[in-house]
Order: structure tokens, then C-alpha cells, then sequence
């Protein structure tokens, strides 16, 4: 039994360890954006109510949004016939110019 668990314990460690490293190795990789500021004539040309968005939602010369980390927490309905809430959480990584 003591060696299942030691077995186990192994391959979760060779896993997070593989995983960290394919994210370095990911995140190495990662293409610079381009431009790396916003500049207002971009939108020039597009749709009147993208440039209405646009123009409320970004600020000229601002620094582009490389990459966000969002963050879940709340509850899941995991019964098919009746209510059996479960709490979870998740993290999301959005990224611009993903590598790989």
C-alpha cells in the first residue's frame, strides 16, 4: 500500500513539474504585440457603432491589453433531477498573441 501512495505522489510531482515547464517554455515563446499602444485612427473605416465602442471603451495612447487572468468562483448545478450544488472555483488566462 505505502508503495501505491509513493507511486502517486511520484507521477503527481513528474506532472506538475512537466506542466511548469511546458508553460515556461510556452511563455518564452510569446510574440510581442504590435502595436503595443491604442491609436485611434486604427478604427477608422469600421462600422459607426465599433467606432462608438471603441472610442468609449479605450483612450488614445493607452498601453494594448497583452494578456488577463480572470479568477471564477460560485456554485454548479450537478444533479440531473434535482438541485445538488457544488461550489467551484477556475482561473482563466486570456492571451492576445498566444504562443505554441
Amino acid at each position: 500500500m505505502l508503495c501505491i501512495a509513493g507511486v502517486i505522489v511520484y507521477g503527481a510531482s513528474r506532472w506538475q513539474s512537466g506542466t511548469k515547464d511546458l508553460q515556461a517554455r510556452l511563455e518564452a515563446s510569446r510574440l510581442t504585440i504590435k502595436p503595443a499602444i491604442y491609436d485611434a485612427r486604427e478604427i477608422e473605416g469600421m462600422p459607426p457603432p465599433v467606432q462608438r465602442y471603441f472610442r468609449a471603451a479605450l483612450t488614445d495612447g493607452q498601453p494594448i491589453v497583452a494578456a488577463a487572468r480572470v479568477s471564477h468562483e460560485g456554485q454548479f448545478n450537478m444533479g440531473e433531477t434535482k438541485e445538488k450544488w457544488s461550489p467551484f472555483t477556475s482561473t482563466q488566462v486570456v492571451i492576445t498573441m498566444p504562443p505554441g
